[in-house]
């Protein structure tokens, strides 16, 4: 477009009533490049658009994104406030904001960021007279609109900042008191659009910023619904009559949540009707809302949920729907009123009992089922569900062996677990009872099968408990009942936790030969009986050779999982007895089940070593396992087994039946390098070079030389060198060395036998036959030339690293140094270091230029950490550099320990997380081949402590690496404590401190760090303590602050492991160990001191235990671990102490503390008895 010469033409197109947007737009981008003067040409465009923008027949000025963005700009470039506020009056504003967020056919992802702007310059500016009805429809619009922006182009920032602007432009932000007039303009206004676009961040969990912007939200609806005066029932009845059509399941549960906000707990009348409100109109949503009462720890009157569940119940009944929103409900239900369940107990065992036999792998009815037994585990009225079981059985006694509360293991595990919950004196009503009734000649099989579920009780009730009820149990051993021959089962599960419980003068001829009576007779005998009577020979000596036919019998004729059970309770637990006990024929078939058909039990049997000392079981289960060995099982359980179990035959055909194979699994090397532990020169691939290699050649080659096939060849020429004398080993060493020399001159590169020849040459270098190096090294040059040459970059890489192995650790001879200099220059013109790409040949190059290294450190390590940030593992180039850095410091220490102290000076550049890590690298490196002796060592360490604490932050993406310094720290602490000055001790205080703030803040590693911090710590008091002194104070502070942390734990980061490793640190600062204790002729006076010492200093650590245990949520693992460590502060401390404590705690202190010292007086104090 053709611009005007004038500024007075100009301002006659500009003003033209056919002027557009984009003309206008146009003219104002080209206002740098006017050959004319145009005078105050910013306040005339801004005036223009206003005119513009007040003609509300002049749509497209309003509605386009440009015009916005000019009147932005303009306003920009006029810095004279009165001129706008006056230019200012002439708009109107609300109207016009008003009509753009109403309109269909704005482009909201273009002009939505120009009115953002534009409100900031308003806001900044003047101050808007709105009023509240008109206000409620602004915001409205401006929430609506926020749901048609697409999220790729307007930011959660800018969209929280664009509702944030328009709330202080309508003066939300400074509203008075409400009345209910403003409340109905809400309701009608606005109430509907603050849901619908709550609703829809709640489901975009992307959009955090609009977190901000609901919580605002929130508080309106609080202030204008549920505020005081106000008839909040009326207004939601209202709201719900005229949107019912509108109002979705999301949005229903946001109106849900906000009532729930603002009702108080015990205003159960307004939140049921809001909840039936809602229920009427969406009755799908019916288990989230009560989901959302039990989050809240809320709940509804008792009446009414009580309805709610007849009604569903009935509903469910009619429709025959049990589906996974009827048992949402009822749990629900459960978790809000634990007397739904109680008073219903009768209604719900029954729905439980008939939808188990329907759908049996339904697992939410367990679920529902472990909800019901909490009703009465939280009523403390578990003794009552017991007796309404029995009750409920006794109805249904025809069903015995079919009730789901008496068999399905599920479900009666259950109850098991949650008898312990008892107190004592209720355990010893309740055994005591079911004592008496199998005693009783009314016992029955309800009853035997009732007595088992709270008899499977006992491996879980307290240890302190046991004793008290263990007479309960006694007259079932001294006692003849009828029933006996029904008890078996129990009372093995009674004498699996009492081992003496069967009086010794019971145990009488005449009682073994009742029992043996009972084993003799017709048919099978029950898996109990066959328990009993091997635990009763535990007891006494008697014949159990009709044992043995008995479970043969019974594993034969029972279903998979009562064999695999009974197999496991016998080698399990009386692996000794069938060993000395059972004949050579009893042995061999139960193992042959096992090795076949069962053999996932042999990981939980070769769990307990003595297993192994069985020798007729091992034997017979080793003659299984090899006459399977196409089985990975068979060779999966072979490896696990020790050597000496396995005899020379046995190992011999093991061998020789895997080397015929014809392809390895990983497990077949495995059980060969094995068994290769213990030699037998017999084997095929022990004797035999063709063989050998014929297992070597099965192997699929990698790039790395030393693979788990050569793990085997080295075993086996490593057993034939440690008896070289032998004619045998002679013989086979010799053909060796003679097939490697004949193999490495071949004019066929082969990978396999340069492999053989670096081995032979390492495990030969000092024996009367052996392998020159200088031979294999010269062939190797030549084929990496020749490699190069070609191309050939894989197996260049090969012949490079078999070089590095052939000579890294050994001293180099000058005339092979040479060869390697020259060789490591051509290579290096050629490939490598002229690219930032990663070449293949880039490690091998360095390993190779490692060898002959002899400049400064600092070169090395520049290419060492160029290497490791482009991407290259640490363990491919770390041995390298540990064998520079070692002959560096047998030759000149000096330089080294330069290099070092530049190295450590790197930690202070900013740099990425990987050169941070290969800083780290090195540091550890250095270290570890310097000598411990001499002051400048340990000055260099104290030096990095210091700096590693003061650059601490800038390493928080490297948290692997403050683990391994960790572990260095704790390393030095032990084996070169001279590197530990006074200073180096103290500063480790706070280093650990500020670790363990970041192992809170880590997702990753946080339990390993806090632990690792913590053994450093335990060090300085186990082995550095006398540096302490009277310098108590850090210790305490440290742990008084890392016990803080587990406050700050909100996302439960720290675990159990995290409070174990401040527990045994807390204990060892309590009760000095000797070898912290400096003169051995006075440990009990150093002792003495050390308690006094700690003794002023402890009870800060208890008052901040107690403080946290009542302010801050500390999981009972957390609570756990730290309590015997807060009994270690009790046994040390004074009455006195005692005394200051009750005074410096607080009521609610004192009363946790007085918990806490009763429990230690219980459990946690030594008693001499």
């Amino acid at each position: 477009m053709d611009l005007p010469t004038s500024a007075e033409g100009l301002t006659k197109l500009l003003r033209g009533r056919d002027t557009t947007p984009e003309q206008i737009y146009e003219i104002v981008s080209r206002f740098d490049t006017l050959g004319f003067y145009f005078p105050n040409k910013e306040i005339f465009i801004t005036e223009l658009i206003i005119d513009r923008w007040n003609d509300v027949k002049k749509v497209e000025f309003r509605e386009d994104a440009r015009t916005w963005e000019i009147f932005n700009s303009m306003w920009d470039t006029i810095h004279d406030d009165i001129i706008l506020k006056n230019m200012f009056k002439r708009l109107k504003f609300v109207p016009l904001l008003d009509s753009v967020l109403n309109s269909e056919s704005i482009d909201v992802n273009k002009i939505l960021p120009n009115i953002l702007q534009t409100c900031k310059l308003v806001n900044s500016t003047t101050t808007m007279e709105v009023s509240f009805d008109h206000a409620c429809k602004i915001l409205a619009n401006s929430l609506d609109i926020m749901l048609k922006v697409d999220h790729t182009i307007i930011s959660d920032t800018q969209e929280s900042s664009f509702i944030r602007e328009i709330i202080r432009l309508i003066g939300f932000e400074n509203i008075g008191e409400q009345n209910y007039k403003m409340s109905v303009s809400f309701c009608n206004d606005l109430l509907l659009s603050v849901i619908r676009y709550t609703s829809y961040i709640e489901e975009n969990s992307t959009q955090r910023s609009g977190n901000e912007v609901t919580q605002i939200l929130s508080d309106y609806f609080g202030q204008f619904i549920f505020g005081k005066e106000i008839d909040s029932l009326l207004l939601l009845e209202k709201f719900f009559s005229k949107n019912k059509q509108t109002i979705d399941a999301s949005m229903a549960i946001i109106l849900f949540q906000e009532s729930n906000k603002f009702l108080i707990k015990s205003d159960f009348q307004k939140l049921e009707t809001v909840f039936e409100y809602i229920v009427s109109i969406q009755p799908n949503v019916t288990a989230v809302l009560l989901s959302e009462l039990a989050a809240s720890k809320k709940t509804l009157s008792h009446n009414f949920l009580k309805k709610l569940f007849d009604q569903t119940l009935q509903l469910a009944k009619e429709k025959s729907l049990y589906d996974d929103e009827f048992w949402q409900l009822i749990g629900n239900m459960l978790d809000l009123d634990l007397e739904i369940g109680i008073e219903n107990n009768s209604k719900l065992m029954e729905l439980l009992e008939d939808q188990r036999h329907t759908h049996p792998t339904n697992e939410t009815l367990v679920v529902i089922w472990k909800k019901f037994l909490q009703c009465y585990i939280n009523a403390r009225e578990f003794e009552k569900f017991l007796d309404d079981m029995k009750k409920y059985c006794l109805k249904n006694v025809g069903f015995v062996e079919s009730t789901i509360f008496l068999n399905d293991k599920e479900f009666t595990n259950e109850i098991s677990k949650n008898i312990v919950t008892l107190s004592t004196t209720q355990l010893i009503a309740v055994f005591s009872n079911i004592t008496e009734q199998l005693l009783s000649q009314k016992s029955d099989e309800m009853t035997i099968r009732i007595a088992k579920i709270y008899m499977n009780s006992l491996e879980s009730i307290s240890y302190t408990i046991l004793p008290e009820i263990r007479n309960t149990f006694v007259k079932l051993f001294s006692t003849t009942s009828a029933n006996d021959k029904d008890l078996w089962g129990i009372k093995y599960m009674i004498m699996q936790t009492y081992d003496d419980i069967i009086p010794v003068n019971q145990i009488d001829a005449s009682f073994i030969e009742q029992i043996e009576d009972n084993l003799k007779q017709n048919g099978s005998v029950s898996k109990e009986l066959l328990l009993f009577v091997l635990k009763l020979r535990e007891y006494e000596d008697f014949d159990v050779s009709i044992l043995e036919s008995k479970i043969l019998d019974f594993i034969n004729k029972s279903e998979n999982e009562e064999r695999e059970n009974l197999l496991l309770d016998v080698f399990g637990n009386w692996s000794s007895i069938v060993n000395a006990l059972f004949s050579r024929d009893t042995i061999q078939q139960l193992t042959k089940i096992i090795a076949l058909e069962f053999s996932h039990i042999l990981k939980v049997l070769f769990m307990n070593d003595d297993f192994f000392e069985e020798e007729n079981i091992m034997f017979q289960l080793v003659s299984n396992l090899v006459s399977d060995l196409s089985s990975a099982s068979s060779v999966e359980y072979l490896c696990v087994i020790p050597i000496e179990c396995l005899n020379k035959k046995n190992r011999i055909s093991i061998i020789d039946e895997i080397t015929d194979k014809k392809s390895f699994e990983r497990s077949d090397l495995v059980l060969l390098e094995h068994l290769l532990s213990a030699p037998t020169f017999k084997s095929r691939i022990e004797s035999d070079f063709d063989s050998l290699l014929s297992v070597l050649s099965k192997s699929q080659m990698s790039t790395t030389p030393h693979t788990m096939t050569f793990d085997i060849f080295d075993k086996i020429l490593k057993n034939h060198m440690l008896q070289i004398k032998e004619t045998t080993s002679e013989s086979f060493i010799s053909t060796l060395n003679q097939k490697i020399n004949e193999g490495i001159n071949k004019k066929e590169f082969s990978r396999i036998i340069f492999s053989m020849a670096i081995s032979f040459v390492t495990q030969t270098q000092n024996a009367d036959i052996s392998l020159d190096v200088s031979v294999v090294v010269e062939k190797l040059i030549q084929w990496t030339q020749l490699f190069m040459n070609d191309k050939k970059t894989d197996n260049s890489v090969w012949v490079i690293l078999a070089l590095h192995k052939l000579l890294s650790g050994s001293v180099i001879q000058p005339q092979i140094q040479e060869k390697i200099k020259k060789l490591a220059l051509e290579v290096t013109k050629e490939n490598v270091f002229k690219t930032t790409d990663i070449s293949p040949l880039m490690v091998p190059m360095f390993l190779l230029y490692s060898l002959t290294f002899d400049s400064r450190l600092e070169v090395i390590f520049s290419q060492y950490i160029v290497m490791r940030d482009s991407g290259i593992a640490k363990t491919e180039l770390i041995t390298a550099l540990e064998g520079i850095i070692a002959r560096k410091a047998s030759t000149n220490e000096i330089e080294v320990k330069e290099a070092l102290y530049n190295t450590i000076i790197s930690l202070r550049d900013n740099a990425s997380a990987t050169i941070y890590s290969s800083i780290l690298e090195l540091v550890q490196v250095q270290f570890s081949k310097l000598s411990a002796d001499g002051d400048e060592t340990s000055k260099l360490f104290v030096f990095f402590l210091s700096e590693l604490l003061t650059n601490l932050s800038n390493l928080s993406e490297n948290l692997s690496d403050i683990l391994d310094i960790c572990k260095m720290i704790q390393n030095v602490q032990i084996t070169r404590p001279r590197m530990l000055t006074q200073y180096g001790t103290e500063i480790l205080f706070p280093l650990c401190y500020k670790i363990n703030s970041i192992a809170v803040e880590s997702k990753l590693l946080g339990d390993q760090l806090y632990v690792a911090s913590s053994k450093i710590i335990s060090n300085i008091l186990n082995f550095h303590r006398t540096k302490l002194s009277n310098r108590y104070h850090l210790i305490n502070t440290f742990l008084c602050e890392s016990l803080s942390l587990f406050s700050n734990n909100q996302i439960d980061i720290l675990s159990g492991s995290s409070a174990g490793a401040l527990g045994r640190l807390i204990v060892n600062f309590c009760e000095p160990t000797i070898s912290s204790t400096s003169n051995s002729k006075h440990l009990s006076s150093n002792t003495g001191v050390i308690k006094k010492n700690v003794r002023r200093y402890a009870p800060a650590l208890l008052v901040k235990y107690v403080h946290l245990c009542i302010t801050s949520n500390l999981n009972d693992e957390v609570r756990k671990e730290l309590t015997p460590a807060m009994y270690s502060i009790l046994d040390l401390i004074s009455q006195n102490e005692l005394n200051l404590l009750g005074k410096v705690l607080d009521n609610a202190g004192r009363q946790y503390f007085k918990v806490l010292y009763a429990e230690y007086k219980r459990l946690g104090k030594w008693h001499e008895r």
